[in-house]
């Protein structure tokens, strides 16, 4: 069984070893590659701010259409 992603690591090159598999795997979105690769070059402050909000609101907004029926997206 794999490792999770969730797990605390224990060092920078776990880490990027993690990132390099998410990077290379065919099966992984391209707008999830594209997010990991873009923050490899931001700063570490910055991207922690940034990502707080991106998953407030991502979170929430999906929540949300999940809870939705299918009547209410016809309408």
């Amino acid at each position: 069984m794999g490792q999770r992603i969730d797990t605390p690591c224990a060092d920078l090159e776990t880490i990027d070893a993690r990132i390099h598999w998410v990077l290379e795997h065919p099966d992984m979105s391209p707008w999830l590659k594209s997010a990991l690769k873009s923050s490899l070059i931001e700063d570490p402050i910055d991207l922690t701010n940034d990502l707080q909000i991106l998953a407030n609101l991502i979170v929430s907004r999906s929540s949300l259409l999940l809870r939705q029926s299918p009547c209410d997206e016809a309408r």
